[in-house]
């Protein structure tokens, strides 16, 4: 799952049994203002996916 933010527990988390991975989009604090930017979102979107595939490539290489 991508997030804008990741909560640890509490309102607005995902139960363990329904997400398997989740990564935040935004590195850390901002306003959501400029985080909603089409611009930024999209910048920040793009490094998260980034990151997510290059964990995949990486799983994808470790024995089985």
């Amino acid at each position: 799952a991508l997030a804008g933010s990741v909560a640890p527990e509490g309102e607005g988390a995902a139960a363990p049994d329904q997400v398997d991975a989740s990564f935040a989009i935004v590195r850390g604090p901002a306003e959501l203002a400029q985080a909603m930017r089409p611009e930024c979102a999209q910048e920040n979107m793009e490094r998260t996916a980034e990151q997510v595939i290059r964990l995949w490539r990486l799983a994808q290489k470790q024995p089985q």
